[in-house]
């Protein structure tokens, strides 16, 4: 019977450790490239609003008078889930970038990506731009939404 050495069996869970790593360092690399939902860390805006890329687009960014389409899910930090156009077809939200026709902080994220793009943004309440809010919404709450720019229009 062989026996290692201490040395040798170090280096050889240590081997074995790097080549894990580094295979899934390798294929996280190609979901991303390939499109696949692969989340990034949390980025803080100036005006406070915070967002996650879950999945890059690769289409343009949107400008000023263009009409945006976004698919969009709302929901409270206690989990409680207040919309989501995505459950019916069809139900996808149309409005125009410039217009003050969404809140701040939704029209703050959208005018920021690209078609295709998909993200999770913390909007803070100075970002709802509501003289009011709606009575399910705390109004210091921070809302949680889930956006995906599915197409813009001139």
């Amino acid at each position: 019977m062989t026996f290692m050495t201490a040395g040798v069996l170090r280096r050889t869970v240590l081997l074995g450790l790097v080549l894990l790593a580094t295979s899934a360092s390798l294929d996280a690399r190609a979901q991303a490239s390939a499109g696949a939902s692969v989340p990034r860390e949390w980025i803080r805006t100036t005006s406070g609003l915070e967002y996650q890329i879950v999945t890059e687009g690769t289409g343009p960014r949107p400008h000023a008078g263009q009409s945006a389409t976004i698919h969009e899910s709302l929901s409270l930090p206690d989990g409680r889930v207040l919309f989501e156009s995505r459950v019916a077809p069809n139900k996808a939200v149309t409005f125009t970038i410039g217009a003050n026709q969404v809140i701040p902080g939704v029209e703050e994220s959208v005018s920021d990506m690209r078609v295709g793009e998909r993200r999770k943004v913390r909007i803070p309440p100075s970002l709802d731009g509501r003289k009011f809010d709606p009575s399910f919404i705390p109004p210091d709450a921070i809302r949680l939404y889930d956006i995906e720019l599915l197409d813009l229009k001139p």
